[in-house]
């Protein structure tokens, strides 16, 4: 049977068993991609260290050593696809409980087997490609199996955006459309406790963080500015570029404030953005520099004030011009 298999020129069976292949390598890819993505709201939701973090990883890895290696073994005493179809259920059942994990050792257990699953995932798809594809188009079908690696990765990075940073899409889309109050506040200041607070007070207030935007200075004069940044970047506040941002990004000698030189404000800037610059590490200076930078002013022109003389005017007296301009008015959205 095998040799008439690999006898046989490519047709549609062979096309479609590796689109099905490719579509389970692609959902090898978006779990692998999606619980690194997610790794920080874990943190948040089990309260845990590096070390517990790394334990996570370390889980799901060591499932795909144990699904990849023990499937072998049980497909030759139990078949093929029936180890296969097991290794779907399995993989299958243990994410879904991951949604529902009440404690770090539920997660890593779940991880643990989520992970046995997609490794015998992963060998099933290369026996089966050596199985039924052709001989001389077994290198074209892992190719192309191969290629739905970065479709899977590309898809986990859109589902974090949609399910994390939603208003990172598009925000004005995201404040204007719903008839829903929304947050604008800069200036956090390294503050941990002012930022939790506010957070705190706005979610009583039912506004996610969806349609919360933060006008940027994360970062400054208080003591916790990696906590700070965390707690803002882990809620997904679409967040815009302040100059404490720009300078700490590229590493600049100072916080780009423009104080006066040798002035008291100099000098405690000096202090606190050096004290900021210690405690913030590479990823954080990257998600600083990603970030949007402000948009410049528009500045409406007005026109002239019509003359006595034009025929404009009528009877409308002419404005002087020693007279105050009449106060500019904005209409604050509920």
């Amino acid at each position: 049977m095998a040799e008439r298999l690999s006898a046989m020129r490519w047709n549609r069976f062979h096309t479609v068993i590796v689109l099905l292949f490719g579509l389970g390598w692609a959902m090898g890819a978006l779990e692998v991609t999606l619980i690194g993505n997610v790794l920080g709201a874990l943190r948040d939701r089990f309260h845990l260290g590096a070390a517990a973090m790394s334990l996570i990883l370390g889980a799901w890895f060591a499932g795909l050593m144990f699904g990849a290696t023990g499937f072998g073994c049980l497909a030759d005493r139990h078949g093929r696809r029936r180890i296969f179809l097991a290794s779907l259920v399995l993989y299958g059942l243990a994410t879904l409980l991951t949604a529902f994990a009440p404690n770090l050792a539920a997660l890593l257990a779940l991880r643990l087997l989520a992970g046995v699953g997609v490794g015998t995932e992963f060998s099933a798809i290369n026996a089966a490609i050596a199985e039924l594809v052709p001989s001389g188009s077994r290198g074209r079908a892992a190719a192309i199996v191969l290629n739905f690696w970065p479709l899977g990765s590309l898809l986990a990075a859109l589902l974090t955006l949609l399910t994390r940073y939603p208003a990172r899409l598009s925000p004005a889309t995201a404040l204007i459309t719903a008839d829903a109050p929304d947050l604008v506040f800069g200036g956090c200041y390294s503050n941990l406790q002012a930022t939790e607070a506010l957070l705190a007070a706005a979610k009583r207030l039912g506004i996610p963080p969806a349609r919360m935007i933060c006008t940027g200075d994360v970062i400054a004069y208080g003591a916790d500015p990696a906590a700070t940044l965390d707690l803002i970047r882990n809620a997904g506040i679409a967040t815009v570029m302040g100059n404490c941002e720009e300078s700490l990004a590229v590493d600049a000698a100072d916080c780009g404030c423009g104080f006066a030189p040798g002035s008291s404000c100099e000098r405690l800037s000096a202090a606190w953005f050096a004290h900021a610059a210690r405690h913030l590490g590479p990823e954080a200076r990257l998600w600083m520099g990603a970030l949007p930078p402000p948009a410049p002013p528009k500045v409406r022109r007005t026109p002239p004030f019509p003359s006595p003389a034009s025929p404009r005017s009528g009877s409308t007296p002419a404005r002087s011009a020693t007279s105050p301009a009449p106060a500019a008015t904005s209409k604050a959205r509920r």
